[in-house]
């Protein structure tokens, strides 16, 4: 796990501005489409559990992303919680077959606090790990 730590802190892709941008736009696309698609389908949906959880695992990389743009935790949950309530203000107010709903805005930020809290324990710990590792 270590190692795995080292590789992925001390990989210098991570600072190609390019692929910065390219994975903040690839990321807001697909957000885009899954959380604006005017007709979300109809059927019983999910159980309200597993809908918690998929909100959770789809901020998750938004809190990376941002991390990517700004090492701040919690610069990066006030950004994740910014765009959870535009997103669910869109929703509520000009998707008449989508619903609005505050747990979303709770779930998502949790995924934001965790994407980049995971990215902040990897960072901190690479200089401990690439000095004991060689």
């Amino acid at each position: 796990m270590r190692r795995l730590q080292a590789a992925v802190a001390g990989w210098r892709g991570w600072r190609s501005g390019r692929l910065r941008v390219a994975c903040t736009v690839v990321l807001a696309a697909v957000i885009g489409v899954i959380v604006f698609d005017p007709d979300p389908g109809t059927g019983p949906g999910l159980p309200p559990w597993l809908e918690f959880t998929a909100n959770i695992v789809m901020f998750s990389p938004v809190g990376a992303v941002a991390w990517w743009w700004r090492r701040s935790v919690p610069r990066n949950v006030a950004a994740g919680l910014v765009c959870t309530v535009i997103i669910e203000s869109v929703q509520g107010l000009l998707l008449p077959l989508r619903v609005a709903d505050p747990r979303d805005v709770v779930a998502n930020t949790a995924g934001a606090l965790i994407g980049s809290l995971l990215c902040w324990w990897i960072a901190r710990s690479a200089p401990t790990i690439t000095r004991t590792t060689q």
